[in-house]
């Protein structure tokens, strides 16, 4: 028979074990890279059905003139506005403007990588589900990150003649750019799309 005391002993030593304080470990912080990836795949797959991959997302702090100067003249650029302000911009390039074409109108994307060419007002129509979507989710996927908020009373705008056309509309601030390098599901197709606004609450209103 077994020593009640070597059972109670044992007993007593495995419910210390067991009621052990266990120090809790705290979640890692949101960053605006994840969050931004977040945003992006969930806003293409809710407006377009299409599954893409965020391969980085950089951070630039930079002024008005900074932007007109460097930002790809070719893209698409759309603008964001807050009551009656211009505040800041999408830049769409060729390639996912084509992606979102494709998808709307065949359902699947092209094989063939789409040639560069002038954006239209077709595109800007083609353009509004995934845009507005990515408006929707940035505003989600931000929160508790130091982008909270950075979207607060931002709708989409129209679409902006050229990249010079924005600089004169877009009320002169200090700007927080996001650029997002895109890898669509389909041999080598690469694709990049911009956010621009200003860095603090100043597109807000009260």
């Amino acid at each position: 028979m077994s020593d009640p005391k070597a059972v109670n002993s044992e007993l007593s030593i495995l419910a210390r074990m067991t009621t052990r304080d266990v120090t809790p470990v705290a979640d890692a912080p949101l960053t605006s890279s994840r969050a931004l990836r977040v945003a992006m795949t969930r806003a293409s797959d809710k407006a377009l059905g299409l599954s893409l991959t965020v391969q980085s997302v950089s951070e630039e702090l930079l002024t008005l003139d900074d932007a007109i100067g460097t930002f790809p003249a070719e893209y698409l650029y759309i603008s964001l506005v807050s009551g009656t302000d211009t505040v800041g911009m999408i830049g769409v390039d060729t390639q996912l403007r084509a992606a979102s074409i494709e998808m709307q109108t065949m359902g699947r994307l092209s094989k063939n990588t789409p040639p560069e060419r002038p954006a239209t007002s077709t595109d800007l129509m083609m353009l509004m589900p995934l845009c507005t979507m990515i408006m929707t989710q940035v505003a989600e996927t931000t929160l508790g990150s130091e982008l909270e908020d950075w979207t607060k009373g931002v709708t989409i705008g129209a679409k902006f003649d050229s990249l010079r056309a924005a600089g004169l509309a877009i009320e002169d601030a200090e700007f927080r750019a996001m650029r997002l390098s895109i890898e669509l599901p389909i041999g080598e197709r690469r694709a990049e799309l911009l956010l621009m606004l200003p860095t603090s609450s100043a597109c807000q209103k009260d």
